[in-house]
Parts: structure tokens; C-alpha cells; sequence
């Protein structure tokens, strides 16, 4: 059963390596989960300082502070666009991770399955070499029997 321990070892150590993906799969979500958060204040944000200078225009606003207004929604687009970047990679590193978690399950999956078949082989082999020794035993029994048989045979004729 050396065999079966080195299977359970190996089945072990991925279901090891399998948890550490899953752990890495849920941080990449939370990363992931942050940087949408933040992408969404900031298009919140920017909404919001788009209104209140539309609702300034009917004010009489200076040319300086429009020509500020447009820079800074300028540098606030920016912003947003880099943001969305950062939202899309850690999309690719959730995808990565989610992908490596499969490969793991798969692998201890596969171990699995090689350990009970190879497990399945090796009770087939004991019960095999245990009804070889119940054979064997029965015809020494019967060879015996039938040894003492005539032997008794000839002693009453």
C-alpha cells in the first residue's frame, strides 16, 4: 500500500497548491471588486462637477473658470480612463487566477481518480491471491480426503 500513500501524498500537495489558487482566485476578485469601486466614484465624481458647473452656466461664469472646469474634467477623464485600465487588469488577473484554480482541480481531480483505480487494481489482486490460497487449501483438503478415502477403502475390503 506504499503506492497508496504516495498517491495520497501527491493528492496532498495539490489539494494544497489547489487552496492557495482559490485564495489567490478571491484576493484577485477583491482587487478586482476595488478597483471598480473606485472607477465608479470617480465617474460619480465626475458627473457630479459636470452638473454643478452646468448648473453654473446660467450664472454668468467666467471664461477663466470654464477654461479651469474643462481642464480639470480633462485631468478627471484622464483619471477615469487610467482607472478603467486598472479595472480591466485586474479582470485578466481574476481570469488568470480562476483559470489556474481549475488546473488545480483538475489535477487533484485526476489524482483522485488515479489512486482509486489503481487502489481498485490492488484489492482485485488481493482477492485474487486470496481465492488462489482458498483453492489451493481446498484441493490439499479434497487430495486428503480422497487419499484417506481409499485408504479406508482398502481397509474394510
Amino acid at each position: 500500500m506504499a503506492a497508496i500513500r504516495s498517491f495520497d501524498l501527491a493528492i496532498e500537495l495539490a489539494t494544497k497548491r489547489r487552496d492557495e489558487a482559490a485564495r489567490r482566485l478571491a484576493a484577485s476578485q477583491r482587487s478586482q471588486a476595488h478597483a471598480e469601486s473606485q472607477l465608479k466614484q470617480l465617474t460619480d465624481y465626475v458627473g457630479e462637477t459636470d452638473a454643478r458647473i452646468v448648473g453654473q452656466v446660467g450664472r454668468s461664469v467666467s471664461m477663466e473658470v470654464l477654461r479651469h472646469h474643462y481642464q480639470f474634467m480633462s485631468r478627471l477623464q484622464e483619471a477615469s480612463r487610467l482607472q478603467s485600465d486598472a479595472v480591466r487588469g485586474a479582470q485578466r488577473h481574476v481570469d488568470g487566477a480562476r483559470a489556474a484554480l481549475a488546473k488545480a482541480e483538475a489535477a487533484v481531480m485526476g489524482l483522485i481518480k488515479v489512486r482509486d483505480a489503481r487502489l481498485a487494481q490492488l484489492r482485485q489482486a488481493q482477492g485474487r491471491r486470496e481465492q488462489a490460497v482458498g483453492d489451493e487449501l481446498a484441493t490439499q483438503l479434497h487430495m486428503r480426503n480422497a487419499s484417506e478415502n481409499s485408504e479406508g477403502a482398502r481397509l474394510w475390503q
